[in-house]
């Protein structure tokens, strides 16, 4: 006879079943109880909530599986917290799907329904501990053993297991790998300088054309021009970038002014060498009026009156 009902939504197949009728079931060991009002299945004998029931072909044939929610309880044994005594029952822990201690006691916990007596509790091998506690079974680490590989070999550990491999190989492997990094990081370094070095080559080409557009547009080529012709004492004047007049007049501070005229402001300034020089900063915003500037530059050098300085001028 095969009787088959559900509880919620697991099948109950024979050999277990449900109701007051023996011929439902195998024995009492597979009775099976409905909660009306949760509508789960529970071994009736000891009370665990069944999840899952699958059997073997035919039924009374071994290998069928029960899956239940931990913890359970046969005899004196209850789940995995102390050894389970599976006497008198046909069910016996799969070991496949459960190994007591951590952390498969959590969850759920698979019986195989065969003859069985006794059941206990074990560390994998590779682990040590307490297998009937909460995570105390731990990876032995059989590399602490000296020797372990022999001379020429090293001992590298996994969980579980231990391997020996070469050294000279593992060396290799090493070199390997530290080359490979040294190379990345030399390769990083040199593209990161060669960056910088395009960067301050890019900034001084831009910045000469600056100084050569600036020089053309404040009349930087009349002067020359000027300079040029036998009339003018080149002694006289003398062409400086900016920031040596800047240093030489502290800024043009206003303490330093010398005079103002309708082309600029003459400043006094001492050069680096100690000489004490007039510089003559323009006032023209009008490019227009630059050779006018230039022109009383020149004239200014040209000038026989006698003066403790000379006329310098920037451009």
């Amino acid at each position: 006879m095969v009787a088959k009902s559900i509880c919620g939504d697991v099948l109950i197949p024979y050999p277990f079943g449900i109701g007051s009728n023996i011929s439902c079931y195998l024995d009492d060991w597979f009775e099976i109880e409905c909660n009306n009002q949760s509508f789960k299945p529970f071994l009736k004998r000891a009370q665990p909530e069944v999840l899952n029931i699958s059997i073997g072909s035919p039924p009374q044939a071994s290998g069928g599986t029960l899956q239940v929610n931990s913890p359970l309880t046969f005899g004196n044994g209850t789940g995995c917290s102390q050894e389970a005594n599976l006497t008198g029952s046909p069910f016996r822990q799969d070991k496949k799907h459960i190994h007591c201690g951590t952390p498969y006691c959590i969850g759920s916990t698979a019986l195989n329904y065969n003859n069985g007596s006794k059941l206990s509790c074990y560390c994998p091998d590779g682990f040590e501990g307490n297998p009937y506690l909460l995570e105390t079974c731990q990876d032995i680490d059989e590399c602490e053993s000296p020797n372990r590989c022999g001379p020429d070999r090293m001992c590298v550990n996994g969980p579980g297991y231990y391997g020996c491999v070469d050294k000279f190989i593992q060396r290799k492997k090493k070199t390997k790998f530290i080359l490979i990094g040294l190379g990345a990081g030399l390769g990083l370094l040199l593209l990161l300088i060669g960056a910088w070095l395009g960067y301050r080559f890019l900034k001084k080409r831009h910045t000469m054309k600056r100084r050569e557009m600036f020089f053309k547009r404040n009349g930087g080529l009349l002067l020359e021009k000027q300079l040029s012709s036998c009339e003018v004492n080149v002694e006289k004047i003398k062409l400086f970038k900016s920031k040596e007049l800047e240093k030489s007049t502290d800024n043009f501070n206003t303490d330093r002014i010398l005079g103002q005229g309708g082309q600029g402001t003459v400043s006094k300034g001492m050069l680096t060498d100690g000489r004490i020089v007039a510089v003559k900063k323009s006032k023209i915003v009008d490019e227009s009026q630059l050779s006018d500037f230039i022109n009383e530059v020149v004239i200014l050098s040209q000038s026989t009156t006698e003066m403790w300085f000379n006329y310098w001028v920037a451009v």
